[in-house]
């Protein structure tokens, strides 16, 4: 199990990978703009022109707030929201960069910021929902990795049946 979750993480980032950066438009474009045209500073604009965008945004990061917990035992709320806020805001300068430089036609985006915040902090809350269920408890054990001081015990993790104070 703790093989297929991997395996799972892995799909995850390279989809992640494709749906962010592909395809690659390389080369210059007759219709050149300067950097500040890739950069979309003002929150929520979009959001009447392409209210699709923002869901799939959040669908996007729905799969790591569930994969996050599982592969790196981050079992608080903000530590997800972390991980997922570090990984939004690295794609985000990595299209800007690219835009800038190789013009792959992205846009840097704070909706995509924010909305890649909130699938990151609804997966984790879906999951933790999924942890009431005994059975998907059980799996969800199992197919957690264990933290490097508990690599040599078995049965490490304890997944509490009540969320606490913090989660």
């Amino acid at each position: 199990m703790r093989a297929l979750s991997g395996l799972l993480g892995v799909i995850y980032l390279v989809a992640l990978v494709f749906f962010t950066f592909l395809p690659l438009r390389l080369g210059s474009d007759p219709y050149e703009n300067p950097w500040w045209v890739w950069v979309q500073l003002v929150p929520f604009q979009d959001i009447v022109d392409d209210p699709a965008g923002l869901i799939l945004n959040v669908a996007l990061f729905v799969p790591l707030g569930v994969l996050a917990p599982v592969l790196l035992r981050t079992w608080r709320w903000w530590q997800t929201a972390l991980i997922g806020l570090t990984m939004s805001a690295s794609i985000e300068i990595v299209q800007f960069v690219g835009d800038i430089t190789i013009n792959p036609g992205r846009v840097a985006d704070t909706d995509d910021l924010i909305a890649n915040l909130a699938g990151a902090v609804l997966g984790f809350v879906l999951l933790r929902l999924g942890l009431s269920v005994p059975a998907f408890r059980r799996i969800v054990a199992i197919g957690s990795w264990p933290r490097s001081t508990e690599r040599h015990t078995h049965n490490t993790l304890r997944i509490k049946s009540t969320p606490s104070r913090d989660s």
